[in-house]
């Protein structure tokens, strides 16, 4: 071999060296990239799990949320109904208290009546004893009248009787 064969060849040599050591350099950078893509998928596999994560928590708390508001319309309902049954059993309170007010107003009125008729025959009597009492004073008057009348007559006599004497 010659000097000028072996300097080219060295020449060769040199450049498939250098063009090793560029490829030596690709080739970490396309691990360091594939390392890199593989960290990228490991994140993104891990930002789906938490999206998956997130949309189960979602969906739970929209079922959650959906059997609130069927709670709350039973609640209404209930509710409503209560009101009804409260409704109706103070119609029907009332409607007893009505007939037992009527009864009693009814009680009361014939309890007045009767109160009203003993007071109406109190005052006949008390009227009549008046009048009895009226015709004995009368009575009692002429009485008296003539009594002094009698005395007077026998005061006289007396005083004339007297005079007589004496």
């Amino acid at each position: 071999m010659s000097m000028e064969q072996m300097l080219n060849d060295a020449k060769t040599l040199e450049k498939s060296y250098r063009a090793v050591l560029a490829l030596v350099a690709k080739i970490q950078e396309i691990g360091d990239l594939d390392k890199a893509y593989e960290a990228a998928e490991k994140k993104l596999r891990e930002h789906k799990q938490e999206v998956a994560t997130a949309e189960n928590k979602t969906q739970e708390a929209k079922d959650r949320l959906a059997s609130v508001y069927d709670e709350v319309d039973r609640a209404k309902e209930k509710a409503a109904d209560l009101v009804a049954d409260a409704h109706k059993h103070a119609e029907e309170v009332l409607a007893i208290a009505s007939h037992e007010v009527a009864e009693m107003n009814r009680e009361a009125k014939e309890m007045v009546a009767k109160a009203t008729a003993e007071v109406e025959n109190f005052h006949t009597h008390v009227r009549d004893a008046n009048e009895a009492h009226k015709v004995r004073m009368e009575k009692n008057d002429a009485e008296y009248a003539e009594v002094t009348e009698s005395l007077s007559v026998l005061n006289t006599e007396l005083s004339a009787l007297r005079e007589r004497i004496g």
